[in-house]
């Protein structure tokens, strides 16, 4: 509903207030800004004018001022960008709330009060806030310290604000925003991702502001806005809990760098800090400092999709599906079951019995790991005979050692998990392959001089399971994008690592990229982490239109996956020879162009077909962004056009193609190669 000339008249005012205020914000943080780089400039030439004069703890004082003084400069610094930019944008809505008494809440990225702490703009993150996103004009309540708040929303306004100017403002009787969403949606693509803070929907803000849950798993259609939502909920976590959390506390694992790389403006622009991400890699190599050099994931799927070797891509299959955790478990039981004492002497004197061993090991060290029992056992024989014996005998530490039967090689354990019998019999009754080619090739990859991804899932399975691996009590929150790529003894890892953190876990398992891991949905997850948890369900995509995403619907045949009503020309499936591939690409690179697109992606199946593709138009020049890349490098990215060129790898891999078809927001073309 529009405004009315008096309205719009009143509502330039109240900008023109907020923008008098933000201003003068401005004003002090530069002058205070300045002062404090006068000041460390100026103490900076005093102490090279007198270092000479200087002893060391006054050298270390002054070194530590001009570092604490830089710390407050770098404070003034991001203080004063974050109100330059509310200067530019101060709010996006408002809702009229009556409880007590009527109150005009206009909302904005960051809260804006007087010295008197009257709001004048709340923290879109404020629990009052929260009704903006949830409700639609009539009763409604939020959740404040002092309880639940209930009243009467009557007004409900948004905002167009871009360079301090009003540009338009209209009242909405519905919470979905449409109009504001709409405009959002129809927007060309952009090679950063952008906040959502204007168009959050309700059942994306019941991720973002849930407490209720100590963990989360979010399972969400492709499009559904699961990573913006991770995010906005960092930011959420920030905000609501600033006296005990800071980014330090909070962890991110991340498919790729280019993924970390296109979501890194996300934070600052909601006037955060970016929190650290991490690979699963990444923390396998942090955790196995014994091995020199380990595989990515990126360079697993590389190989997943191009080797030719059935057998190759039959053991990828097996050691990174679910069930394998449970045949692993079982060769872990025999080995701590291996585990066997006799009485330890030194010569003729028994320094431990047998049963004096086993009562350590069951009782004593029970809440241990089993290899750190032994070793707590042995150290403990070997202290006691060092206090009794004034002459010991040469050696006698390796002597003791040396009569306990345990494994203390972790590479080792492994290896021999490659020649167990009973573990090769269950390794072919489940999978059906045949135990001489799963121990062969297994073996051989282990004389690899790169450990296999996979491979350093399970090595350090094994240590967590036999030694325990350290945890790290300061991560607080853990955030983990793309769930369905992780099995469950990567989150048995990454939960044994942060013990204390909580989870919000987000994925698609219609996203899969391969066929290793393959989850039916998210609940298998819960049982792993535990604790006071739900799942919670996106289902309405945004990205693509209406038309791209009833395609797309259809290749996995989804019925519940959601659509807005935003239309587009449908995709077109267009079947050519290879000699016409190159023309046929320009030819539809040239239409998107002609229709103002701002980035195309031409999407195959893995690199080898990607640097053929790039080969090809090497020479052809046309000014728009181009990315030529294999799918499973595209997922979590969009684009405004796509081209999705399927020489056949949709008839064999449904999950890829649907992945691929969903990167476009606005124009899907599928080039079907004929004759394949």
């Amino acid at each position: 509903m529009s405004l009315s000339s008096l309205e719009i008249k009143k509502e330039e005012e109240y900008l023109e207030e907020v923008k008098k205020l933000v201003g003068s914000k401005i004003k002090k943080l530069k002058e205070d800004n300045q002062d404090i780089n006068d000041s460390i400039t100026s103490e900076q030439k005093e102490m090279w004018k007198n270092v000479s004069d200087m002893d060391v703890s006054e050298i270390e004082f002054a070194t530590s001022m001009r570092e604490h003084q830089i710390l407050q400069a770098k404070y003034y610094y991001q203080k004063l960008k974050k109100f330059e930019r509310i200067y530019q944008s101060p709010y996006f809505g408002r809702i009229d709330f009556t409880d007590k008494e009527k109150r005009k809440v206009y909302i904005g990225l960051s809260s804006v009060s007087d010295k008197e702490y009257n709001h004048f703009v709340y923290d879109w993150r404020a629990p009052i806030s929260s009704m903006y996103y949830d409700y639609e004009l009539g009763e409604a309540s939020y959740e404040a310290p002092e309880g639940i708040i209930e009243g009467y929303i009557d007004l409900k306004r948004q905002y167009k604000i871009e360079n301090s100017n009003l540009e338009y403002a209209f009242d909405s009787t519905v919470s979905i925003q449409d109009e504001m969403l709409q405009n959002a949606l129809s927007d060309n693509s952009s090679e950063k991702m952008k906040d959502i803070v204007t168009t959050i929907q309700k059942e994306q803000n019941e991720v973002i502001r849930n407490t209720k849950y100590d963990n989360l798993i979010v399972e969400g259609a492709a499009g559904s806005g699961k990573t913006s939502v991770a995010l906005h909920r960092i930011a959420f976590i920030l905000y609501k809990y600033r006296k005990h959390i800071n980014k330090d506390n909070i962890i991110i694992f991340s498919p790729n760098k280019v993924f970390s790389e296109y979501i890194s403006e996300v934070l600052p622009s909601l006037g955060e800090e970016n929190v650290k991400d991490i690979l699963f890699s990444e923390f396998l190599e942090r955790q196995i400092p014994e091995v020199e050099d380990i595989e990515n994931y990126s360079q697993l799927i590389e190989r997943f999709h191009n080797t030719k070797s059935k057998l190759e891509k039959d053991i990828m299959n097996i050691k990174m599906n679910n069930d394998f955790i449970k045949i692993v478990d079982n060769y872990i039981k025999g080995v701590v079951e291996n585990i066997k004492f006799n009485d330890i002497k030194l010569g003729e004197e028994i320094l431990i019995t047998k049963k004096e061993c086993e009562t350590d090991f069951n009782e004593t060290y029970s809440r241990f790991k089993p290899l750190i029992k032994v070793e707590k056992i042995i150290n403990n024989v070997t202290a006691k005979y060092k206090n009794t014996h004034i002459k010991r005998v040469p050696s006698y530490s390796a002597k003791i050692r040396k009569q306990f039967n345990y494994p203390d090689n972790i590479f080792k354990v492994m290896e021999n998990m490659y020649y167990d019998k009973d573990f090769l019999t269950e390794v072919s009754e489940k999978y059906h392959i045949n135990t001489d080619d799963f121990q062969r090739f297994s073996l051989l990859e282990l004389k690899s001089t790169s450990l296999k991804y996979y491979d350093g899932i399970i090595y350090l399975y094994l240590k967590a399971k036999l030694l325990g691996i350290d945890n790290v009590p300061y991560i607080k929150y853990v955030i983990i994008d793309e769930a369905q790529d992780y099995n469950l003894m990567q989150y048995y890892l990454i939960k044994e690592y942060y013990k204390n953190a909580k989870y919000t876990i987000l994925g698609d398992p219609n996203q899969a990229i391969t066929s290793m891991v393959d989850y039916e949905n998210m609940e298998e997850i819960k049982k792993i982490i535990g604790g006071k948890i739900t799942l919670l369900k996106l289902l309405t995509t945004y990205r693509s239109s209406y038309e791209i995403t009833n395609y797309c619907n259809k290749i996995l045949d989804l019925d519940y996956v959601k659509m807005v009503n935003r239309h587009s020309e449908k995709p077109k499936e267009i079947c050519i020879n290879k000699e016409d591939l190159k023309p046929a690409i320009v030819n539809l690179i040239k239409q998107s162009i002609k229709e103002n697109m701002s980035s195309v992606a031409v999407l195959c199946e893995n690199k080898e077909k990607k640097l053929k593709l790039e080969e090809l138009l090497r020479d052809v020049k046309l000014n728009i962004k181009l990315y030529i890349l294999p799918v499973y490098n595209a997922k979590g990215l969009e684009f405004d056009s796509v081209i999705v060129y399927d020489d056949g790898f949709s008839v064999y891999d449904k999950k890829l193609y649907y992945v691929a078809s969903t990167r476009a927001l606005h124009k899907l073309n599928i080039l079907k190669l004929a004759n394949r």
